[in-house]
């Protein structure tokens, strides 16, 4: 009912145009492209990320089937002992080889 008088009035004219905020509109177009180009940035960073991330671990991959390198070795001998003492039962809860929580040095003060 109420349009339909909105309607009616703004035939006769009475009714006043309303104004347009052209700075609120700028405004908020330019916030928008902001946020837009922001959002796409994150994205852009987030898969560089990625990508590196994977280009890592393909060339650590790489590394281990190749075997020479002293960084493989180290790792080979790091992961050796680290399963060794799995075995042993040696390994905390915290997956910490003997944590100074379940292992205190002192047990007395």
């Amino acid at each position: 009912m109420e349009q339909l008088q909105r309607l009616w009035s703004g035939r006769n004219g009475d009714v006043e145009p309303q104004h347009k905020d052209k700075l609120a509109h700028s405004k908020q177009v330019e916030r928008e492209a902001h946020d837009y180009r922001k959002a796409a940035a994150q994205e852009e960073k987030n898969r560089r990320k990625q990508d590196k991330k994977d280009e890592l671990a393909a060339y650590k991959e790489v590394r281990h089937l190749n075997g020479t390198s002293k960084r493989c070795a180290r790792e080979e001998r790091e992961e050796a002992k680290r399963e060794k003492r799995r075995e042993n039962g040696q390994m905390c809860e915290h997956g910490v080889w003997k944590c100074q929580i379940c292992f205190p040095h002192k047990t007395t003060k």
